[in-house]
């Protein structure tokens, strides 16, 4: 990954190596009922939340960063949404049927960004 890039162009280039998987996965999700909110954590550092799929791609894919399958209400009661803006965290998804919604965590920052399967 390329030094200067901002941790939402490392996602992204990340997430177009691997969106089939994580399109496929998000309906998984939503099909077992399992929640209605699928979220998929970014990161440098493997995360104690969801299911690490990161062994589903190569490490070319994911250029050192792991990739989670979580939900929103797993990042509720982990705090990481706070309770108070889970309302309007829930009323801002976007459809998990045409974007994964992505908690993206980079050397520079992070936050949730949508971004649409190809």
């Amino acid at each position: 990954m390329q030094e200067n890039s901002t941790w939402t162009e490392q996602a992204e280039a990340i997430l177009q190596r691997t969106w089939s998987e994580l399109q496929s996965c998000a309906a998984a999700i939503l099909d077992d009922n399992i929640s209605n909110f699928p979220v998929f954590i970014l990161s440098r550092q493997p995360v104690a939340l969801g299911e690490n799929i990161s062994d589903r791609f190569t490490e070319d894919d994911l250029d050192g960063y792991y990739i989670t399958a979580s939900t929103a209400e797993d990042l509720i009661k982990a705090r990481i949404i706070e309770a108070e803006k889970a309302k309007m965290f829930v009323a801002s998804y976007k459809s998990p049927r045409t974007h994964a919604c992505v908690l993206a965590i980079g050397d520079d920052g992070g936050g949730f960004v949508y971004f649409p399967y190809r």
